[in-house]
């Protein structure tokens, strides 16, 4: 286990080594969701800022700019919030709020991600339309893996992104467009379902480290056992070999100067 679980495990005063405890395993999912939110802030700045540099000639500047500017602003307060949680991690019975201070920080990127859909994309610009589909596609697939350790945190962020999305397609009309939010939907759909696998797939790995950490401590405390029962042999021994020296000796000068009488003539 690592550094971060140990001081998990410390602070919740239970030991996760002897089986884990609910808080611990919830406590440890928390962990590996702040530990992988590098790959979201990598995303959310070159991502946006690809999307704005092709959209410039096609939006309002200042609306551009402005939801840039919100994007930035957002990302950077993530990174505070990651950081603190990092450098402290809190007490086990803390971890789920920052689960859910997570929670809600996805949520307001996905609203963030989902407003393109009603700012910037037109109908009649295939070019908005190819993109905003393509972001959305790729910036709610990319953070399965990142914040399926807590799936309200991605559930939060996907729905937000998409359903401004589908919704947008829906208004709008038309086969074409009906069916670009029925394939969103379906690949929201197919994501939601992931994230429950990659879920479980991290916990199962978490619990699995939890029984290791358990073996571990067990093999350890035997070896202090069959240590602490080979010095008490030894203090043993030590102690009846110092106890029975002098009688011993004792009995050896007794034997000694019997047979000095035994060789003596009788009278």
């Amino acid at each position: 286990m690592n550094s971060t679980a140990r001081k998990i495990a410390t602070a919740t005063g239970n030991n996760p080594a002897r089986g884990g405890t609910t808080a611990g395993v919830q406590a440890e999912m928390v962990a590996v969701l702040f530990r992988q939110f590098k790959p979201i802030v990598f995303g959310n700045l070159a991502v946006s800022l690809i999307f704005a540099w092709i959209l410039w000639g096609r939006a309002a500047h200042d609306l551009l700019a402005g939801w840039l500017l919100a994007v930035f602003l957002l990302t950077f307060v993530r990174i505070a919030v990651m950081l603190r949680y990092l450098r402290r991690p809190p007490p086990a019975a803390l971890a789920l709020r920052w689960a859910w201070l997570a929670t809600v920080f996805s949520g307001l990127s996905g609203l963030l991600w989902g407003a393109i859909s009603l700012l910037f994309l037109q109908p009649d610009q295939l070019v908005t339309i190819v993109l905003v589909g393509f972001v959305l596609a790729g910036m709610t697939g990319g953070s399965v893996a990142s914040l399926s350790a807590f799936p309200p945190a991605y559930y939060s962020f996907a729905v937000l992104a998409v359903v401004p999305f589908v919704t947008r397609m829906l208004m709008i009309g038309g086969e074409l467009f009906q069916l670009l939010g029925l394939l969103a939907i379906c690949l929201l759909g197919v994501n939601l379902y992931y994230s429950q696998v990659i879920w479980k797939t991290i916990r199962s790995s978490v619990m699995l480290r939890f029984e290791n950490l358990g073996l571990i401590e067990q093999l350890q405390q035997e070896k202090e056992r069959a240590e602490s029962a080979t010095q008490a042999k030894s203090r043993f021994l030590a102690a009846a070999s110092h106890a029975l020296r002098p009688p011993i000796h004792a009995l050896g000068l007794f034997a000694a100067a019997l047979r000095l009488l035994g060789r003596q003539p009788h009278p």
